[in-house]
């Protein structure tokens, strides 16, 4: 739906709907929580997402680069 979050909210999977974007999911709604949040385990490189546009980093093994409102980083996968 492309439905976004607001300012300093990050989308997520939702682990209760029943929709699995790692399993063929398409479009599952997930839901807003904080950048900040510890619950996103991920790694943040910047948290500008203009400034992550024309940035080039690289993640570690295990790990996936994401992008999104909160900035991009490294996750593990």
């Amino acid at each position: 739906a492309g439905i976004k979050c607001g300012a300093g909210l990050a989308c997520v999977d939702d682990p209760n709907d029943g929709c699995d974007p790692a399993s063929g999911g398409r479009d599952c709604g997930g839901k807003c929580i904080a950048c900040d949040s510890p619950d996103l385990h991920r790694t943040v490189m910047s948290d500008n997402p203009e400034q992550c546009a024309a940035m080039r980093f690289t993640c570690g093994d295990g790990e996936e680069a994401w992008f999104d409102d909160c900035g991009c980083g490294c996750i593990k996968k």
